[in-house]
């Protein structure tokens, strides 16, 4: 519609202008200008420097970061017993208003230190503890705000 207009400023009449959706073609030879037939288009998503090549899990995450934010639970561990040495640190992006974060990382920090109490003494592997993290983090975080950021846990060993 915008671009009718600028060729109406511009003195193209009427009958020189066609204003098409997604999909309609026009059709034009040396005197006529007028719609053609309706095409099969679908929607092309351009990414950096890839054209149509944006894969369906991608835009699903990139959905999922925009609504619900990202939560990254950082420690550091000793290898042989699990003990925490460092953290957990908790690093929010888009999960909830710096108001109430202080209240909510308290608990999401009190629950990930919860799991990992679960695994002293057991020799568990670090991937068991990760994912122990990330499900008493996000229960807490989705218990709290009704909403479900991707948490990621980095545990360092030392």
């Amino acid at each position: 519609m915008q671009h009718s207009e600028i060729a109406r400023e511009a003195g193209l009449t009427e009958d020189r202008i066609v204003v098409v959706e997604d999909g309609e073609a026009v059709e034009l030879d040396e005197t006529t200008i007028e719609r053609g037939a309706k095409v099969s288009t679908g929607l092309v998503f351009v990414d950096g420097l890839g054209v149509g090549d944006v894969e369906k899990v991608v835009l699903r995450d990139r959905r999922h970061l925009a609504e619900d934010g990202i939560l990254v639970v950082t420690l550091t561990v000793e290898r042989e017993s699990l003990a925490v040495r460092a953290g957990p640190d908790l690093i929010s992006r888009g999960v909830i208003e710096p108001e109430l974060s202080s209240k909510l990382m308290g608990d999401a920090r009190a629950a990930a230190m919860a799991s990992i109490a679960r695994f002293a003494d057991t020799h568990a592997d670090v991937n068991m503890l990760k994912e122990a993290i990330h499900d008493a983090v996000s229960q807490t975080v989705y218990k709290k705000t009704r909403r479900r950021p991707m948490v990621i846990p980095v545990v360092l060993e030392i």
